[in-house]
């Protein structure tokens, strides 16, 4: 008996996520060798793990056992094999299991994301030139992938190929103008090479993107402006900084963000400004307000050596 997976798929589209695993499990309790709506249900799961904090790990779990199913039943399935090695690199971080789920699916059935999330697999096994070599194959099957690009062009800086990475993120801008990342990279190259004022109108671009999505996300709206204040305090700009600094703070208040904006006063020479920034950050600190989000390398006693 055929089952109509339309509405399990509108409910995943929609990202109602807890609808679509309610139509796919009233589906698999009548016909439980539905290879497609264990796959669908293993989608709902992955992507409902996401934002689930506490309850991500258990919902990871529910996915790839889903996904598991679907392949026990169907052995062909690339997609299902596909979605699976997927998981392997989104949250297990197994990127052996990754490899080997997405060369089983593009062994079956080629499409041009298997290509590319193979490449993020071998990416997090630090294999660069297989990683290019997939990417590069995503992009000749469809030159319309913007994520193979941007995910290339970052490869390409890691090898220090920063002529390659500029092309490839440009590329990448140019079939999707709303990539942010792309933007990002390439302000992180120019920033490299001292172009502030490229950086800074990549910088910006970031900016508008990203609050656009504020609501949801808004410590990458304070990440995009502490980076164009960087930028600005690089190039001298400490006006400019501040007032960047000063936006990422009004958004959220964190540590880091009074860190940056006191090293931009300091810089400046209003110390009176800096120091106000000191124990508006100490206050935080000692609160047990940590932050959210901060640059690897940061951390909150850097603030009170300094």
């Amino acid at each position: 008996m055929a089952f109509d997976h339309k509405t399990a798929e509108a409910y995943l589209a929609e990202r109602d996520y807890d609808r679509a695993i309610a139509e796919c499990s009233r589906i698999i309790d009548a016909h439980p060798h539905d290879s497609t709506a264990h796959r669908i249900r293993g989608d709902a799961f992955e992507f409902r793990s996401l934002g689930r904090g506490e309850g991500s790990a258990q919902d990871h779990q529910q996915a790839l056992n889903d996904y598991s199913k679907a392949i026990e039943i169907d052995p062909k399935d690339a997609t299902a094999h596909a979605h699976r090695g997927r998981a392997y690199f989104w949250e297990v971080i197994d990127p052996d299991k990754a490899v080997a789920d997405l060369t089983a699916a593009i062994e079956l059935g080629p499409r041009p994301w298997f290509y590319r999330w193979r490449g993020d697999a071998y990416s997090q096994k630090d294999d660069l030139a297989a990683a290019i070599t997939d990417y590069s194959k995503a992009i000749e099957s469809d030159p319309g992938d913007s994520e193979a690009y941007t995910s290339r062009a970052w490869k390409y800086e890691c090898q220090g190929e920063d002529d390659r990475a500029i092309a490839d993120y440009t590329s990448a801008i140019e079939i999707r103008p709303q990539d942010d990342h792309a933007y990002d990279g390439r302000a992180a190259i120019y920033r490299k090479r001292g172009d502030y004022d490229k950086a800074i109108a990549d910088d910006t671009a970031v900016i508008e993107i990203e609050r656009r999505g504020i609501r949801y996300f808004p410590l990458r709206v304070c990440s995009a402006y502490v980076t164009r204040g960087k930028t600005r305090q690089a190039k001298g700009d400490f006006d400019g900084a501040i007032a960047d600094f000063t936006a990422a703070l009004e958004i959220k208040p964190q540590i880091s963000f009074f860190h940056f904006r006191r090293q931009a006063y300091k810089a400046k020479g209003d110390l009176e400004s800096a120091a106000a920034d000191l124990r508006r950050a100490d206050e935080l600190y000692r609160a047990g307000k940590y932050d959210e989000w901060r640059p690897r390398w940061f951390d909150e006693f850097t603030l009170l050596r300094d």
